[in-house]
């Protein structure tokens, strides 16, 4: 964990605006939050931010703002790993986990490198892998809620880390159990999500959904 004062925080947003933080810290583990737990950090308001594709800083601002940071890709099988006992599996599948604070499309193409199918359609999407889950991020004709497996949490109330399923997610189009207010069943603002899981296909028979009307036509004009 690294704690910076006055950061300028237009390299932490896509928009790039010229403001300041009075305190910026940066989340490489979930020892990080565990830390800041037991100090009663959550205590008190503060910003969590990933990339910042979505975010707009425009005036100084004086909470302080966790960046996420966890690193990591790894793959595995469903008898290895956080996947086990979350989800059915066919010989063909395998798990991919990803730390919150890797680079969205950074994931895709590593996935794609490793000739695992089921993600491609999610490329260019701007954001981590930590932010993917609350939106439950789609395009194309595929949502992360197809090839979703589990994710793990740490819950800022209680200094637990637990796993999801895809079902205690709650995905709807745009929408999950991260985006509801905790007065309506939801974890908004309770939760910070550390890894994610999904299951992608390393099958030769496998193929890539091209259902989507916009990327037939390209294919067509392209390859006939």
């Amino acid at each position: 964990m690294q704690i910076k004062e006055k950061v300028p925080l237009a390299p932490l947003h896509t928009f790039s605006l010229r403001n300041q933080s009075r305190k910026l810290i940066l989340i490489d583990s979930e020892r990080d939050l565990q830390e800041l737990y037991q100090q009663g950090f959550f205590e008190e308001p503060y910003i969590l931010l990933g990339e910042g594709s979505n975010t707009i800083f425009l005036s100084d601002v004086d909470k302080p703002i966790l960046k996420i940071r966890i690193p990591g890709i790894q793959s595995f099988y469903q008898n290895s790993g956080s996947a086990k006992g979350l989800v059915k599996s066919t010989p063909s599948d395998q798990f991919v986990m990803a730390g919150a604070g890797v680079n969205w499309d950074e994931l895709v193409q590593w996935s794609v490198n490793q000739q695992l199918g089921g993600i491609e359609n999610l490329s260019l999407i701007p954001g981590t892998c930590g932010a993917a889950p609350v939106q439950n991020i789609g395009a194309y004709g595929v949502e992360l809620s197809d090839i979703f497996s589990s994710l793990t949490c740490f819950d800022t109330t209680t200094g637990e880390v637990k796993a999801m399923s895809a079902e205690e997610c709650r995905f709807q189009y745009r929408d999950s159990i991260f985006k509801q207010s905790i007065q309506n069943g939801g974890l908004k603002g309770r939760v910070i999500i550390l890894s994610i899981t999904l299951r992608l296909s390393n099958s030769p028979d496998y193929r890539s959904n091209l259902s989507y009307q916009g990327v037939t036509e390209e294919l067509t004009k392209s390859y006939g």
